[in-house]
């Protein structure tokens, strides 16, 4: 079963998060104008009509919207860097992991106990034996 591809082009991704940004920005000092221009009205006008409660609602969702722009960037730009990693990951080889190292096996010699060269290793091996029969008790 073939797994889908996903092909992530790096510099859209930071385009797209970039634009959030700039977005949210510009939602915020929407914003933080309307509450300016809301606050400089007359207390009879701000009242008339509810224009202050109107304009307090519409305050909050241009907050709302800031702040959802504020996480989309933040979501973006969480994935922007995952899909970097991965892709360095990707790029990594078996090389990599495992350490230069030269191995020579005429460089080791196998001695026995004490450093002995010619040690009979069957002299050590023969008491792991058991050589004498040995029954096993029953229940």
């Amino acid at each position: 079963m073939n797994m889908p591809r996903i092909y992530v082009e790096f510099s859209g991704l930071e385009q797209i998060g970039s634009r959030c940004k700039t977005a949210s920005s510009k939602v915020t000092t929407i914003q933080s104008d309307f509450q300016r221009t809301v606050r400089q009205l007359d207390w009879d006008i701000r009242f008339e009509s509810n224009i202050n409660s109107t304009a307090t609602q519409i305050a909050r969702k241009l907050e709302q919207y800031s702040r959802a722009l504020e996480a989309y960037q933040r979501f973006i730009e969480d994935a922007h860097n995952e899909y970097v990693k991965l892709d360095e990951y990707k790029k990594l080889t078996l090389a990599d992991y495992i350490a230069p190292i030269s191995f020579d096996p005429n460089s080791f010699i196998i001695v026995g106990p004490g450093g002995q060269l010619n040690f009979d290793w069957s002299k050590l091996i023969k008491d792991v034996f058991i050589t004498k029969p040995y029954v096993l008790p029953t229940l």
